[in-house]
Order: structure tokens, then C-alpha cells, then sequence
């Protein structure tokens, strides 16, 4: 393999990635001073995490797809380390994370890396087949944009050059005696099953078919994680902190109004009054959609998509970043506009966005009608695999609305009026 390769790879991949992480974090902390406490009751925290992130606890309600992606997920967390192996492997070709050499510590990992690695390939086709054969059906949940198919096919290269790779290593070292590849054949099961298939190739063949898979694994985990800080795939890097650093409180609870007298401001009405938590929420999406097919007010015609409310808010934070932090990121942002959601407004069939400011979030990126629907039952945040918080959200932006503009729905005005005059 060749270190230069490997080191310009390495510095050009992590590089890149460091500094867009960079810049999302610096958005994130532009948030509003708002005091978010969140690093109280850790062993409580520490739980949740373990049990809701690592053990995927919500995702098997939806049964195909969630278990399909808490393979993957596990599968990612055990290949890592082959990465990292790979990785290491450019400059030494005998490099196995120091223990993971010939024995039974790397005999074991051996065998748990090619079942997670056909497991991993396995979930992957299982969602091009929800999203390519069953489209129509799931269209109306899901976002069907090209990332989600760039990531899949990622996914499912990376995970057939990791055995290819395996394989052409196997045969070339049967052929030459090497000691590289003393590991007995139960414990590379995918590995032996792609050599048996290359044994008539020849020598030269074998060599680039195990430099390629080689390469191709290694090069695609740096191209997928530069494209995670402009998709929604940068859950991969915040869902895990978004669940520690969920709302512990009472159910239903919302935060007090601050002091009518003595505030300057009230609730949310533009992207910069999102504290660094609602900031790290959007940042998290996973735009499963369940979060609006749970919604009692989506499911029965409203405005209201508690996924679209979340979108819209995370891509005008993104189209702020300059206003906000002084710097833009001209042509990198990844569009991941959905395809096959129904419009704000059924009778506008692009789903326009009014012509208003975008700092104002109502009209100017959201219309009122959204912000009213909502019944704060918060079913949204009950099936939400993440722990997104959008009753928060929504009430803060109605806060805004009728503290600081005094916009209501003649209804809730007529009530408003009622309790005023009549304390009822």
C-alpha cells in the first residue's frame, strides 16, 4: 500500500470534515443565550443513552425499516474498528489495531466483522427495495432525494470491497506462502467464500482487486463523512449526544413565559432566538417522517408536518450561517428537499414558500396556519427515535406571535378576550 496515499487521504479527508464540524458548531452556539440545563441526573442520562441510542429501543416500532437500521447501526459501530484497521494497513500492511492479530480475540472479531458486514449489506438493500419497489407507498413519510441513494450505495460498495478485499488477500497469501493471513477459515467466512470465486483468477487480477478493495473502503469512509455535516445523514454524528442531552422533565411541561415586565423578548420568532438544544434537535432529523405520521393533525389534512416544521427551520438556519456566524459555504450545502411530501398549501402544487423576509419565520419560511394546528398531544415526540423536542418549538414560535405581535386566530382571540373580561 503507499503511506503518501494514505496520509494525503487521511489529512485531506479528516480536514475537511473537522472544519465543516466546525462550522456547524459554531451555528449550533450561536443559538440564544436561553439557559439549557442539561447535564443534571447523568446516571438517568447515561441509561437512556444506552438504552434509546445504542440499543435502538424506538426504532423496531416501525419493524422492517427500524430493525433494518439498528443493524446497520451496530453493524457501523463493529466496522468501524475495520476501518480504522484499513487505514492503518496503508502504511503497514500487517497492522490489526495491535490485538486483532492472529488470535482468538482476532479469530473472534474476524467472524462478528463478516456477519455484520453481510448484515449491514443486507439492511442496505433492503431499503433501496422500500425505496425503489414500495416508493408510491412510503412516499408520503419518507424523503426520497438522491443523497438518501448516494449514502445507501456507499453503504453496499463499502461492504462488498471490504470482502473482495479479504478474498484477493486470502488467495494471493495461499499462493505465496505469506504470513500475513494465518487466520483459520471459519473465522472469515465471507472472506473464503470470495476466494474460493477468485482462485482461477490471475496474479495480476488478484492484485488489483485487493488494492481496489482496499482503496475503495478506505477512501468511501472519508467521502461519507464529509458528506454527513450537509445531510440528514449528520445524525450519524448528533443523534447519540441529542438523546443524552434530552428533556428529563415532566411530560408535557413547557417553560415559563419569561417576566412579561421586565423581558425584551419573547418566544421564537427568527432562527437566531433557537437555543444551542432546538439548534442540536435540527441538526439531528433523521426525516423518517414518523414524527408526522403520528401527528393527529397531519393524518387528518392539516398544514402541520411536525417533520416539515423541523426541516424548514433546520434549512433556514443553514441559509443564515453567514448572517449568523460570518461564514458561508456557497455550493457544498446537499439539497435534501423531499420529494412526494404534500405542499403547505394543497392549491400552491410546488409548495412555494410565501415571498417575506426569511428572518421571520411566520409568514416568511412557515405559514401561520402550521403554527396553530398543532394540539400540543405531542405523539410527534413519542415516536421520534431521537428524542426531537417540537411542542417546544411551536409553542415558543406562538409566544412570539401573540407577545410581541399580537397575531392570534380570531378564535383563540375571542377566548383570549373571554378569560380577560370574564375570567373564564
Amino acid at each position: 500500500m503507499s503511506p503518501l496515499v494514505m496520509t494525503l487521504a487521511l489529512l485531506a479527508g479528516w480536514t475537511s470534515f473537522l472544519f465543516s464540524a466546525w462550522l456547524r458548531f459554531r451555528l449550533m452556539a450561536s443559538g440564544a443565550s436561553t439557559p439549557e440545563p442539561r447535564w443534571d441526573r447523568p446516571v438517568e442520562r447515561f441509561k437512556r443513552l444506552m438504552v434509546f441510542a445504542l440499543g435502538q429501543a424506538r426504532m423496531p416500532r416501525y419493524p422492517i425499516p427500524g430493525w433494518a437500521h439498528a443493524l446497520i447501526f451496530w453493524g457501523f459501530i463493529v466496522l468501524l474498528m475495520r476501518s480504522m484497521m484499513l487505514w492503518g494497513r496503508g502504511y503497514d500492511e500487517s497492522f490489526d489495531l495491535w490485538i486483532l492479530g492472529d488470535n482468538p480475540l482476532g479469530y473472534l472479531y474476524s467472524i462478528t466483522k463478516d456477519v455484520f458486514a453481510f448484515i449491514v449489506w443486507a439492511a442496505a438493500t433492503v431499503f433501496f427495495t422500500f425505496r425503489l419497489v414500495y416508493r408510491k407507498s412510503q412516499a408520503k413519510r419518507m424523503s426520497h432525494h438522491w443523497e438518501a441513494y448516494l449514502i445507501l450505495v456507499i453503504i453496499w460498495v463499502m461492504m462488498v470491497a471490504d470482502v473482495i478485499y479479504d478474498g484477493a488477500s486470502i488467495v494471493i497469501a495461499q499462493r505465496s506462502g505469506s504470513a500475513l493471513h494465518q487466520a483459520p477459515a471459519w473465522s472469515e467466512p465471507l472472506g473464503q467464500l470470495a476466494a474460493a470465486g477468485l482462485s482461477g483468477s490471475t496474479d495480476s487480477l488478484l492484485n488489483v482487486l485487493r488494492h481496489g478493495g482496499f482503496w475503495t473502503h478506505s477512501l468511501l469512509v472519508l467521502i461519507f463523512l464529509n458528506i454527513l455535516p450537509y445531510s440528514k445523514h449528520f445524525h450519524v454524528v448528533t443523534a447519540l449526544p441529542n438523546v443524552f442531552f434530552q428533556e428529563l422533565g415532566p411530560v408535557g411541561r413547557l417553560k415559563p413565559v419569561a417576566n412579561i415586565e421586565e423581558a425584551e423578548h419573547f418566544g421564537v420568532g427568527d432562527a437566531k432566538d433557537l437555543s444551542w438544544k432546538s439548534i442540536l434537535d435540527l441538526y439531528t432529523c433523521t426525516e423518517c417522517g414518523r414524527c408526522s405520521d403520528n401527528c393527529p393533525a397531519w393524518t387528518t389534512g392539516k398544514l402541520l408536518s411536525p417533520k416539515k416544521f423541523t426541516l424548514d427551520l433546520r434549512d433556514n438556519l443553514y441559509e443564515r450561517q453567514s448572517q449568523l456566524i460570518g461564514y458561508s459555504e456557497p455550493g457544498v450545502h446537499v439539497d435534501t428537499s423531499p420529494q412526494g411530501w404534500i405542499p403547505w398549501n394543497e392549491q400552491n402544487p410546488q409548495g412555494d414558500k410565501p415571498e417575506e423576509d426569511v428572518t421571520e419565520l411566520v409568514p416568511g419560511v412557515i405559514p401561520p396556519e402550521v403554527i396553530w394546528a398543532c394540539t400540543t398531544c405531542r405523539a410527534c415526540e413519542d415516536a421520534c427515535p431521537v428524542f426531537i423536542t417540537y411542542v417546544e418549538k411551536i409553542v415558543d414560535v406562538r409566544r412570539n406571535l401573540v407577545l410581541e405581535k399580537g397575531e392570534v386566530p380570531g378564535e383563540l382571540a375571542n377566548a383570549l378576550r373571554g378569560i380577560e373580561n370574564n375570567s373564564n
